[in-house]
């Protein structure tokens, strides 16, 4: 399938976008399924090395957020790009600028903040001042988030979502396997893909809290945002990676897919089958569209 291919689970349906396109499937009160087609309205961002995983990220969130209050036959028209003020990060040129400008933060971080706070890190072991129990905290916290996350899934409302994220998943699997595309087919597909942002923040985060003991600072405001930069970075480089392996046959690129789908698996669940109808027209209409079948 099309690496470039995303979803964004919204109440009661599906949000796919290729580069060209972008459908919504929403099942309705009478309980039909409602397919809309429209032009891509993507951030150019989403598609540029480095910049993807913060801006997939933050994009997917936002057409969420914009398709949640439309129940109009235009809510295509809601999902509109991120704006930053009066500049489209869609621009060319503004997007090169991003570019360069994340490319230069990460080397800086590469070479020189993330050596520095490893040298900070290994100085306070040495000297005892990062205690043994902060470290075991950090672990547990890590240990912790799966279970946290899991169980935060079940509320109602992202279990609903999380539904639709397997139903989609099980479409993927059943149009990547080459099986005919029905609910009884599809039902026995597996519902991870690996492929999803959710799975990427969620590793994220999970690093993130590993290191939390060696991220502080004396000043609050300081620690936090010498925090959220590491976690901007390691979205950036986890989706890189995610990416790469993708697809590839291998030990080792076989491991960190299983890596990914481990942590997309708290936020996905197994669907009912009016969801999978929903992620199935959804997916045909795109592979239509695109007018590249099954490749």
């Amino acid at each position: 399938m099309n690496r470039d291919l995303r979803w964004t689970a919204v109440p009661e349906g599906l949000l796919v976008l290729t580069k060209r396109r972008q459908v919504l499937a929403r099942r309705t009160a009478s309980g039909s399924v409602s397919v809309s087609v429209g032009k891509a309205h993507s951030a150019r961002a989403e598609y540029a090395p480095f910049l993807r995983g913060p801006a997939r990220a933050v994009c997917g969130l936002w057409r969420m957020l914009r398709v949640c209050g439309g129940n109009r036959a235009d809510v295509l028209e809601k999902v509109s790009p991120l704006r930053l003020g009066p500049i489209r990060i869609s621009s060319p040129s503004v997007l090169a600028w991003l570019t360069g400008l994340w490319l230069l933060l990460l080397a800086t971080a590469g070479l020189v903040v993330i050596p520095w706070a490893l040298g900070l890190a290994l100085t306070d072991l040495v000297s005892l001042r990062i205690h043994t129990a902060s470290l075991l905290a950090g672990l547990f916290r890590a240990l912790l988030f799966i279970p946290i996350v899991r169980a935060a899934s079940h509320a109602r409302f992202l279990r609903r979502l999380s539904m639709y994220r397997g139903a989609y998943g099980k479409a993927v699997n059943c149009a990547a396997a080459d099986k005919p595309m029905n609910v009884e087919e599809a039902l026995a597909c597996p519902r991870l893909t690996g492929g999803s942002i959710q799975a990427v923040a969620l590793l994220a985060a999970f690093v993130l809290l590993l290191l939390l003991p060696v991220l502080s600072a004396p000043n609050i405001a300081v620690a936090a945002l010498i925090r959220l930069a590491v976690y901007i970075c390691l979205l950036s480089v986890l989706e890189e990676l995610r990416r790469l392996c993708q697809g590839r046959n291998g030990p080792l690129s076989g491991a960190v897919s299983k890596l990914f789908r481990t942590f997309e698996s708290p936020c996905v669940m197994e669907p009912h089958t009016e969801a999978l109808e929903v992620a199935l027209k959804a997916l045909e209409a795109v592979l239509r569209k695109e007018g590249k079948g099954r490749q």
